[in-house]
């Protein structure tokens, strides 16, 4: 069922790398692969990936798609423990709330927030966690609240350019660079 594509492409030899031929494949592509010569080629299939954020009654399959379907402002819940590989920008002049509902959001790439964005976990448990696995969670050049949620990093969490947006943090948020 669902759309597909077959593709057929020289194997580095790593397969499911996250490349076809040079182009990267985005958030809202999943694919796998069924190997016919191990040495040769692999056969890919791209479908699309199922909606893991909401914006009012409907689902998007990346944070760029969610934000945009936002006019000035509006809330993202998180629907399931998902993991990204796209960053995500909160443009000027939007007002949004994230609100990661009990789950996790595994990131290797940040969220660029240049708006108003304000971080929630409306769970009893406040288990939600924004968790970038490769670089920094947010880069902050507008302003941020985090309210009771988690962020966890390799690096610093927050990156921001001084001079540039404001942070405010409240009810227990924890902030972990590893």
């Amino acid at each position: 069922g669902g759309n597909s594509i077959d593709l057929e492409y020289k194997s580095s030899g790593t397969g499911g790398s996250g490349f076809i031929k040079s182009t990267r494949l985005t958030d809202g592509i999943m694919y796998g692969y069924h190997i016919y010569n191990t040495d040769v080629y692999i056969n890919n299939y791209l479908t699309t990936r199922a909606g893991f954020l909401r914006v009012g009654d409907k689902t998007y399959n990346t944070f760029d798609a969610a934000v945009e379907a936002i006019e000035e402002e509006g809330t993202i819940v998180l629907l399931n423990d998902e993991g990204v590989q796209e960053t995500g920008t909160v443009p000027e002049g939007k007002n949004i709330t994230f609100d990661l509902n009990g789950h996790t959001l595994t990131m290797t790439q940040l969220i660029t927030n240049k708006g108003n964005l304000k971080i929630i976990d409306s769970s009893s448990e406040k288990t939600g966690l924004l968790h970038n696995i490769k670089t920094n969670v947010i880069l902050n050049q507008g302003n941020l609240t985090l309210d009771g949620v988690n962020l966890k990093s390799i690096y610093s969490v927050i990156n921001g350019n001084a001079g540039t947006g404001t942070i405010t943090i409240d009810n227990g948020t924890i902030l972990t660079g590893t």
